[in-house]
């Protein structure tokens, strides 16, 4: 089975030079001969898969910007979004209070980008959990880095308590 990919081999070159690295400091890293980082980077030969991926953790950037398909070197550095599996959904209603609880659902709505689903979810648990105070329509709700705003309880929850 062949090389699927293509190293574009300035760009290797660039990067070592922009990381004021020698051929044969990479080379010495990567336990092979200066010339093979020079052919690498005059494209004769491709690394093979492993050595790409270490060639990566060598120049500190991603095998992706290595390979030309992203253009930030730093790429790799980023958050990632956590997977679904990743994420504690329990976690607001560990919380003491109704107040707390919104509080915690916020912050992971602003930290995670929950879908609607998910939040509409959450809020109904914690409403199971704490109740709702009485005469409750409508509430303020902000996260830890944005302005309050008014909203009323999704559609789903109001129809629950009938409070249409």
């Amino acid at each position: 089975m062949g090389k699927e990919y293509t190293l574009p081999g300035r760009r290797l070159r660039e990067i070592r030079k922009m990381r004021d690295l020698t051929l044969a400091k990479v080379a010495e890293q990567l336990n092979c001969a200066p010339r093979t980082i020079s052919r690498y980077e005059r494209g004769e030969h491709q690394p093979d898969p492993e050595t790409l991926r270490r060639l990566a953790e060598i120049l500190d950037v991603s095998v992706d910007y290595l390979l030309g398909l992203t253009s930030d070197p730093e790429s790799h550095k980023k958050e990632r979004s956590p997977a679904p599996e990743e994420i504690d959904l329990k976690a607001p209603l560990r919380e003491k209070t109704l107040a707390d609880a919104l509080l915690k659902i916020s912050e992971l709505i602003f930290e995670l980008d929950l879908p609607d689903e998910i939040v509409v979810q959450l809020i109904r648990k914690a409403k199971e959990k704490f109740g709702l105070p009485e005469g409750v329509g409508h509430m303020a709700a902000h996260g830890p880095r944005k302005a309050g705003t008014l909203a009323s309880l999704p559609p789903e929850i109001e129809k629950e308590d009938g409070n249409e």
